[in-house]
């Protein structure tokens, strides 16, 4: 009995060496990753970055004369910030991959159209002289986060008029840097004034907008079938198949925290600015589990794997097979390690389904071919490269499966613990040796 106690305890740790191979694949699947990352912002830099687009917002700049306490007074120019009674942003996305090198980029091209209407600027609630406004120095903003991403020029329609946009929010902008326009305004306007904006912009991985209106309705289309839904608000509606999503948000400026209209004179100016920003939400064009994190998530079997290889050989030892040399089942553990490094390294130039097929195809044969000359009997050799070719199919649905992967794999483990009970029921383990129990009835009890 001790020295198979010796034995066990020598195969835990043998196996629990072989972290050290698994977690250096695990540094070099990280420093990979950092490579693709390095990749793609370099890409998206030449392209467009994420985009983030924030407003549409009317500034319209105010003199105001202030008495001193010296009986003097001083004229200083301050700026009244008014967001759209009711915005609507209709948007669709023609996503692009491009690659560089071994890495892949998920591009887009936005067409966006905003819509709306603006109230009357009522400058009395915000302690302004309507006399004292700049009524023709009024100016649009939108603010574009990689204004790189602008691919051609607005269109912009104020009160059924067409008005030329240009570069640079200015210092009005909600975000900088941005575009605007200069918009005709007048002191007499008493009606909603409505706009219609058009842009083009590209830019990568996701695509966020601000709910500048009171009321803010936004639908989003494209062809991408794996996107992902945030930001401050979920939509309310949504639609995903392989040909693609549509998505539709309401949101209401009471759920924004930002108020209607502002004057920059306040303390709290640049935080209502950027609450408009902190409150975007939008969709990301989601990438499913590439080859590095799908790695990974193998990885953190590896240990499982080996240890229950390393389980079989001791059992083949206990039902009456050759005892194998602790240098043999080295060799064994090390072809297992490799698994993971030739997965990594295929996943990069074929796709990781692919590479795992063909990781799995190399390391069965090679532990089997192995095992059928050290054990001597194909048999068993048969028997031990089927039940690793089942596990690594197991393991290629569990990364197939986000949702109930878990489920699966605790069910999975559940089994093999079962079914080692159940092979081992008539062992003999004082003497290590697989032989006939007793019945509790007297008599002899065979194995089946």
């Amino acid at each position: 009995m001790q020295s198979q106690l010796v034995r066990v305890l020598f195969l835990a740790g043998l196996t629990l060496l072989f972290v050290v191979p698994l977690v250096l694949v695990q540094i070099l699947v990280g420093e990979r990753e950092t490579r693709r990352h390095a990749a793609l912002t370099e890409m998206g830099a030449s392209w467009g970055r994420p985009q983030t687009v924030v407003g549409p917002l009317l500034a319209l700049p105010v003199r105001q004369t202030i008495a001193e306490a010296d009986g003097k007074t001083r004229t200083c120019l301050r700026t009244a910030y008014f967001l759209p009674s009711e915005l609507r942003v209709d948007g669709a996305l023609a996503p692009e991959r491009r690659r560089r090198g071994l890495f892949e980029a998920v591009l887009y091209r936005a067409e966006l159209t905003f819509s709306g209407s603006f109230p009357a600027p009522d400058l009395k609630a915000l302690g302004l002289r309507p006399e004292d406004a700049l009524w023709e120095r009024a100016r649009l903003s939108v603010g574009v986060s990689d204004v790189r991403g602008v691919k051609e020029t607005p269109r912009l329609v104020w009160a059924g008029r067409s008005v030329p946009v240009g570069p640079g929010a200015g210092g009005t902008a909600p975000a900088k840097p941005g575009i605007g326009a200069a918009v005709p305004l007048s002191p007499d306007v008493s009606e909603p004034t409505p706009f219609s904006l058009s842009l083009t912009l590209a830019g990568s991985e996701s695509l966020f907008v601000s709910p500048a209106g009171a009321k803010t309705d936004v639908a989003l289309r494209s062809p991408w079938p794996s996107p992902g839904f945030g930001g401050a608000f979920l939509p309310d509606s949504r639609d995903v198949s392989p040909a693609g999503f549509t998505a539709a948000w309401g949101v209401s400026a009471l759920g924004r925290g930002t108020p209607q209209a502002w004057r920059s004179d306040g303390d709290d100016t640049e935080a209502r600015r950027g609450g408009l920003e902190k409150s975007a939400f939008g969709v990301t064009l989601v990438v499913p589990a590439d080859g590095y994190q799908q790695t990974t998530r193998a990885l953190k079997y590896g240990i499982l794997f080996i240890g229950l290889t390393f389980l079989a050989f001791f059992l083949f030892e206990i039902f009456g097979g050759p005892r194998t040399h602790p240098l043999q089942l080295l060799f064994v553990g090390l072809s297992l390690a490799l698994f993971y490094l030739l997965l990594l390294s295929l996943s990069e130039h074929v796709g990781f389904a692919r590479a795992y097929l063909a990781a799995t195809t190399a390391t069965v044969a090679c532990v089997g071919g192995y095992a059928a000359a050290i054990l001597g009997a194909r048999a068993r050799a048969a028997g031990l490269a089927g039940g690793l070719l089942a596990l690594y199919g197991t393991l290629y649905v569990l990364l197939s499966l986000e949702d109930y992967g878990l489920l699966l794999g605790s069910i999975v483990l559940f089994a093999i613990l079962a079914s080692l009970m159940f092979l081992t029921r008539h062992v003999d383990w004082s003497a290590g040796t697989f032989r006939p129990v007793p019945r509790a009835g007297g008599g002899r009890e065979t194995a089946v």
